[in-house]
């Protein structure tokens, strides 16, 4: 992985609903059905985000779809906006 999937995964990260394993599990469950079978659970709070992640990436509008399932749940949120610009910088970066 490179320093773009990492700085998505931070920002990713920095967000309340990654904290913890039950609200993961909400944002996993809106996703859609293909992308959520794809995820790679893991105990580790930082390595199911990267799953999460690499799961979105490897769909089209994969990570659309979870930055609009995190707006949902965050709402206007400083770290939503931090992400929302961090996906604007490097998703073109990552083919998405």
């Amino acid at each position: 992985m490179d320093a773009p999937f990492f700085r998505l995964a931070d920002a990713l990260d920095a967000l309340p609903c990654m904290a913890d394993p039950s609200s993961r599990e909400i944002v996993i469950g809106q996703l859609p059905s293909a992308i959520a079978g794809a995820i790679h659970r893991h105990n580790q709070r930082r390595m199911e985000v990267m799953e999460i992640l690499r799961a979105c990436l490897d769909y089209r509008d994969g990570v659309r779809q979870l930055l609009a399932v995190a707006q949902g749940l965050e709402g206007d949120s400083l770290p939503l906006r931090r992400l929302s610009a961090v996906v604007a910088e490097v998703l073109p970066q990552l083919g998405g």
